[in-house]
Order: structure tokens, then C-alpha cells, then sequence
């Protein structure tokens, strides 16, 4: 019975929902969209820039988990302090950069290169959140990882299905950047809530409900 109760009481620090996913799935599927209605690129010659931001999220990736690992290893901060600071960085600087960009949108100067810009840091920075909170189920429990990772992921990507549907929505002119800027502040949002889920009620602690089946097996 105990066994049951901490499993209750705990499982409740591993979030279904991560606001990154949401955030991937807007940029993901509308950057080409943006970069070709809003600020005039040709959508057939703007291929290496609209993959420029997601080449940005992979050296991210690796550059954050290298990081991370290091600062842990060398007992610099603790696991749950190292996923905590990873993820606040991959979601409040990205947002930051999308309300920047939803500022300047309809500004009567010429955006493009600091839209480009802005768009590089809101998709690399979210590169970071593979060592926050995609990590974290290992931190949680060794044993469950793998059904942690399932039960999250297919609530993210489920909710992840109503990221185009709301911009549909939403941006029923695909010129008018006072549309997106809508998008890019609605995402914001997600991303400064969901990091405050994480970062308060977060764990980078093994939790007592890792190791109930092999306790049950002993007694």
C-alpha cells in the first residue's frame, strides 16, 4: 500500500505536456510560409534558409547535452538544477525571440534579416530542451523511462495536432504579420507557462516508485 501511495504522490513531477513540442510543431510546419508571405523570400530559393534554424536546434542539442554532462559529472550543480537551467533556456529565450518577432512585424523598416535572425534563435535555443525535460524520465526512473516517455510524448503530440489548426485559425491572411505576431505571442505563452511547470514542481531525483516491482519481488 505504501508502495502505491508514493507512486501516486510522485508520479505527478514527470509533465505530460511539453510546451517545446508545440512550439516545434508552429515553426516546423509554417517557417517556409512566413519567410516566403511575410518577408518576400521565393519560397523555391529559401530551402537552405528555412532549414537553417533546425540545423541551429541540432548543434544545440549536442552542445547543451555536452555541457550538461559535464557540469553533472563534476558535481557542479545537481541533475535536477542542470535539466531545470537547460529547459528554461530552450523555451524563455526562444520565446523572448517570438515576441521580439511578433513586435517588429508590422514595422515600417525593412525585417528580414532580423526576423531571420530572431527565427535562428527561437528554433536553436529550443535545441537545449533535450537535456531538460526530453531527459528527464531517465532522472525520474531508469525503469519506467520508456513508459514515461510514452505516456508524454502522446499527450504532447496529441495536443501537438492543434498547434496548425489554431494558426488556420488565427492567421486567415498569410501577409499580415499582425497574425502571426498573434501565433508567435500564443506560443510564447505556452513556452514561459510550461517552464514554470517544469521548473517548479520539476525533479532530477530518482523517485521511490522506481524501484516498487523489484521491492514487491524481494518481500
Amino acid at each position: 500500500m505504501k508502495d502505491e501511495v508514493n507512486v501516486e504522490l510522485h508520479v505527478e513531477r514527470e509533465p505530460c505536456f511539453k510546451p517545446p513540442r508545440w512550439g516545434f510543431t508552429i515553426l516546423i510546419t509554417n517557417i517556409p510560409t512566413y519567410m516566403s508571405n511575410v518577408l518576400g523570400f521565393d519560397i523555391k530559393k529559401n530551402g537552405v534558409l528555412s532549414a537553417g534554424p533546425y540545423f541551429a536546434f541540432w548543434i544545440f542539442s549536442l552542445l547543451s547535452g555536452v555541457i550538461s554532462d559535464y557540469v553533472v559529472s563534476r558535481e557542479y550543480v545537481t541533475v535536477g538544477f542542470a535539466r531545470k537551467f537547460a529547459n528554461t533556456i530552450a523555451l524563455c529565450v526562444p520565446g523572448i525571440g517570438l515576441i521580439v518577432l511578433g513586435l517588429i512585424g508590422n514595422a515600417q523598416w525593412d525585417i528580414t534579416d532580423a526576423a531571420v535572425i530572431l527565427l535562428f534563435i527561437s528554433v536553436g535555443f529550443n535545441g537545449s530542451s533535450t537535456c531538460g525535460s526530453h531527459m528527464n524520465h531517465i532522472d525520474l526512473s531508469t525503469v519506467h523511462s520508456g513508459t514515461l516517455m510514452g505516456i508524454a510524448n502522446g499527450v504532447t503530440n496529441f495536443l501537438g495536432l492543434f498547434a496548425p489548426l489554431l494558426l488556420q485559425f488565427i492567421v486567415t491572411d498569410e501577409k499580415d504579420a499582425l497574425q502571426w505576431a498573434t501565433v508567435f505571442y500564443i506560443t510564447s505563452a505556452i513556452y514561459f507557462i510550461g517552464n514554470t511547470v517544469f521548473v517548479v514542481f520539476g525533479s532530477g531525483e530518482t523517485q521511490p516508485w522506481n524501484n516498487v516491482e523489484k521491492r514487491r519481488g524481494n518481500s
